[in-house]
């Protein structure tokens, strides 16, 4: 009982404060797949799994080292926190912001695909052909 009431009224300092999401734990990525593929045959290719505790990561970038393990689960790891994605996030201001930080021209896209879980089953999805 004693619990519910914490939480009931850091939600309520969150709504009155506007920190609602703060107050609440933040929703986890517990799977990640990105693939990118360019009209000139570049592909990116970043994934990010949690098996339990244990991190499966690929970060495959043209023109840098290929990344597997724990070395790419750093990599991705970062990425994944520049972009601050939630299951609600706007579709075209993520994949905006994924391009822009990989340094990749839109119009250069041929084929975008984003596939994220959060540890409370939520997913979000986007796709696009260019």
């Amino acid at each position: 009982m004693r619990l519910k009431w914490v939480l009931c009224t850091l939600l309520f300092i969150g709504l009155v404060t506007g920190t609602a999401t703060s107050v609440l734990a933040a929703q986890s990525i517990i799977d990640f797949e990105l693939e990118v593929d360019l009209k000139d045959g570049k592909k990116y290719d970043l994934e990010y799994e949690m098996i339990g505790s244990t991190v499966e990561a690929k970060y495959l970038i043209p023109g840098e080292p290929a990344l597997y393990g724990q070395e790419a689960a750093s990599k991705v790891k970062e990425f994944l926190d520049s972009l601050a994605l939630t299951p609600s996030s706007n579709q075209d201001t993520v994949i905006t912001d994924v391009l822009s930080k990989l340094g990749i021209n839109r119009e250069d896209v041929k084929e975008f695909e984003l596939e994220v879980d959060f540890d409370n089953g939520a997913e979000l999805e986007i796709e696009f052909k260019g």
